[in-house]
């Protein structure tokens, strides 16, 4: 009943057959889906692939990412996010709710953000995830939570540099300067870091400030750091504990 509230209010089971609305992964096109597929013989949907074969399909949309990014492109950390969940096992997948939210930012204009929760029971307790299956979903995502190594983040701030002029009052410390940016990124996944100093340049005449790039980072990783959250939550552990 809880759950069907939330739904109600925006909140979606990532699992469920309801499709979502707004700025979901699945409008995005982030979570392929397509058509029932015939059995060669009778000419109906056949069962859905299990085992290896539905691995494979799980894993499909984060293989996609990956190959992007070893073909040099840059992508967008909520896409990868989007596509993790896709390759989630289907026991984590269907505990999580999807939410979408729209607003107005006083400096980026419209902004929206998807975040990732756990479905609760009737007195807000998280529903359980068994361990092994928190510990499945958990080992999926590890790689994509690796920090930059010290190279990407030094080839990425002097593009930085070279693409943004620099603040007439940081001109005589801009050393010092690009060595707090690069301790800043290095707290981040990698592909969160490269994506925020790149959309920066893109952006922005000036190099960040560290309170900016700091900004710019958070909201680059917000989306799976809510992923990981709604996974590691424990057993019968409150909502906003």
């Amino acid at each position: 009943m809880d759950g069907d509230r939330r739904e109600e209010r925006g909140w979606k089971r990532s699992g469920g057959l309801t499709p979502m609305t707004s700025n979901s992964p699945q409008d995005l096109a982030l979570i392929p889906s397509g058509p029932p597929i015939n059995s060669a013989i009778t000419g109906s949907p056949s069962r859905a692939p299990r085992g290896e074969s539905a691995t494979g399909l799980r894993l499909g949309a984060i293989g996609a990412v990956a190959k992007r990014k070893a073909a040099g492109e840059i992508v967008d950390p909520e896409e990868t996010t989007a596509a993790l969940l896709a390759a989630l096992p289907q026991a984590s997948r269907c505990l999580l709710l999807v939410h979408c939210v729209e607003r107005i930012d006083a400096k980026f204009g419209w902004d929206g953000e998807v975040a990732y929760r756990r479905r609760c029971d009737e007195e807000g307790r998280m529903l359980p995830l068994a361990d092994a299956d928190r510990s499945e979903a958990l080992a999926l995502i590890a790689p994509y939570l690796k920090r930059a190594q010290d190279h990407t983040i030094v080839t990425e701030l002097v593009r930085l540099r070279n693409s943004c002029k620099t603040r007439p009052e940081e001109q005589n410390d801009a050393t010092l300067t690009m060595r707090i940016l690069a301790e800043e990124c290095a707290e981040y996944p990698a592909d969160v870091a490269v994506w925020a100093i790149r959309e920066w340049a893109k952006r922005e005449v000036f190099t960040p400030s560290l309170a900016e790039l700091r900004d710019g980072l958070q909201r680059a990783a917000r989306t799976r750091k809510s992923l990981v959250r709604a996974l590691s939550i424990q057993r019968h552990e409150r909502e906003g504990a």
